[in-house]
């Protein structure tokens, strides 16, 4: 019997989505606001980029499809321009995490993109 690992793959990421959740709504009815997984997050980011960063290429790579093209160019590059211009030019030393997130979002669609994606691969053809 063989097997389906493309299933076991979407059986663990739907319940590693619903343990997360279901973890975060307990311990904010346990421990407050402060204990929730975005506060902790949210406020750790603010202090170390490489979090959001990480979570960008992250994202980069699960959603952005490499196409050649000038949309998927402009987009990479606008980007990264953006997360690197506001983390250089920040106020006081401090970073919005938005900003590492676009870098990293970035950085991701362009070294760890995803390809040979069969269903969509006519999408954003010019």
């Amino acid at each position: 019997m063989k097997i389906n690992w493309r299933m076991i793959t979407g059986i663990i990421i739907v319940l590693t989505i619903i343990i997360l959740i279901g973890y975060d709504i307990l311990i904010d009815a346990e421990g407050g606001v402060a204990t929730t997984i975005s506060r902790v997050t949210i406020e750790t980011s603010i202090e170390n980029h490489v979090i959001p960063a990480a979570a960008g290429v992250l994202c980069g790579h699960l959603f952005i499809l490499k196409r050649n093209n000038k949309w998927y160019w402009l987009g990479i590059i606008f980007l990264i321009g953006v997360g690197i211009f506001k983390m250089i030019t920040a106020h006081n030393g401090v970073v919005n995490p938005i900003f590492p997130f676009l870098l990293g979002l970035g950085l991701g669609g362009l070294v760890w993109y995803q390809r040979d994606v069969p269903v969509i691969d006519d999408y954003g053809k010019d």
